[in-house]
């Protein structure tokens, strides 16, 4: 009797791309290994043609070491029927681990290429239900994620109009962030620590991001949670910054809060170093950010990116450069916003806060903040408890994007 098994055609990676399927699935082995007399072209006789033979949850396939070939498409993928959620979560995170891509509507690409689909059995059903306005409502909320939610399939019937509720009242649509995974770069400290904080106080699962694993132990310390993780990386180098992405794996929001203290000279006397090294940690690390969150963000999900207030009212002289480097994240965002849609995009502008970063004017910080504080219509500096609450309305807002949002207690006015 014929079998039929599938065959994947790999340029070196053949035996690593078994090896790495035989690690994700549980009932799986590795069958015969067949090595050709011949090499593959291009790697000087170190990669011999050859072909390997495994079992993933009882289906055989072969993958074969052959040289450059076409890339791996969507019109053939693997379709991996999962129980529940909790399946359907650890295939789709182990299979995107290491450089693999988030898809829409369930589908993803391994590391490798391949294409699969990891979807909850329950969803051909629900999809089929002979109530076609139901199974419609079921597709429309497939059609917004990548990883399947079972829990949002289904979404509630829309109300019925209240003839006696006033037309004028609006409500905002906000989605919560229970067991959202929300990632905080520069969370080990002052405002990034706020929203890492005020996140796990939403019931958010929080990565915290920075370059010191000094701080970052000390971060996880004070917020004393056990849904906060931390990873060291520099974002100011691509390769930390992908290996990022690579590690935490799918997730729902991205802050970035990271900064560093800005050229302050009088353009005349600018140190152009110092210059490019505030503009690789502000702008160039936000755009990297953006090029790699974007293989494992899922569908609804959000970044927000941190400006400030001297795009409005930069010191005179020395502000110019902090002023246009600030001044541009709002143009990236809206840019972003449409480029990435129907993730949202947004900036938090803040004023002066109450943070370590101030710590370097030593004890002239009080006066300084005393005499700020008289001239703001606020009348109060803000700790980074109080702006925290701008970032958890921009991830918690279905309805806002391309925004830049200040909460600089009136200091643009003044």
């Amino acid at each position: 009797m014929a079998t039929i098994h599938p065959f994947l055609w790999f340029n070196t990676d053949a035996e690593q791309a078994r090896d790495f399927y035989l690690s994700v699935f549980k009932n799986s082995k590795a069958l015969q290994t067949i090595e050709y007399t011949d090499w593959v072209s291009g790697t000087n006789k170190t990669v011999p043609h050859a072909t390997f033979d495994f079992e993933l949850e009882g289906l055989h396939l072969t993958a074969l070491n052959a040289g450059p070939q076409p890339p791996f498409n969507e019109r053939l993928s693997l379709y991996i029927e999962t129980r529940d959620q909790a399946e359907t979560d650890y295939y789709y995170e182990a299979l995107t681990a290491g450089g693999g891509r988030a898809q829409p509507c369930g589908w993803l690409t391994d590391r490798y290429g391949v294409y699969w689909q990891v979807i909850p059995e329950i969803l051909p059903r629900l999809s089929a239900d002979p109530d076609r306005e139901k199974a419609n409502r079921v597709r429309q909320a497939m059609y917004g994620m990548r990883k399947i939610i079972i829990a949002d399939l289904e979404p509630p019937m829309p109300a019925r109009p209240d003839p006696h509720r006033n037309r004028n009242e609006r409500r905002t649509l906000m989605t919560s962030l229970v067991d959202r995974k929300v990632i905080v770069v520069g969370g080990s400290s002052g405002i990034g620590l706020g929203v890492a904080e005020a996140a796990l106080n939403g019931g958010a699962k929080v990565v915290i991001v920075g370059r010191s694993p000094e701080k970052l132990l000390a971060a996880e310390r004070t917020l004393n949670a056990g849904r906060v993780t931390s990873v060291v990386a520099d974002m100011t180098d691509e390769a930390d910054v992908a290996r990022l992405f690579d590690e935490v794996g799918p997730f729902d929001h991205l802050v970035s809060t990271a900064g560093t203290l800005p050229p302050g000279d009088p353009i005349g006397s600018t140190d152009m170093e110092a210059v490019r090294g505030f503009v690789d940690n502000k702008l160039i690390g936000a755009v990297m950010l953006s090029k790699h969150a974007v293989r494992t963000l899922k569908a609804g999900g959000s970044m927000t990116f941190t400006s400030g207030i001297n795009k409005d009212r930069p010191p005179v002289p020395g502000g110019s450069v902090v002023s246009a480097i600030a001044g541009s994240f709002s143009y990236f965002a809206r840019a972003l916003a449409l480029e990435l849609a129907p993730t949202r995009v947004n900036v938090v502008s803040p004023g002066w806060v109450d943070t370590p970063m101030w710590d370097i004017v030593g004890e002239a910080k009080s006066s300084f903040f005393a005499d700020m504080a008289a001239r703001l219509p606020s009348r109060k500096i803000p700790t980074a408890a109080d702006v925290a609450a701008a970032y958890l309305y921009l991830m918690e807002s279905d309805f806002t994007t391309g925004e830049t949002i200040r909460i600089d207690g009136g200091h643009n006015l003044i």
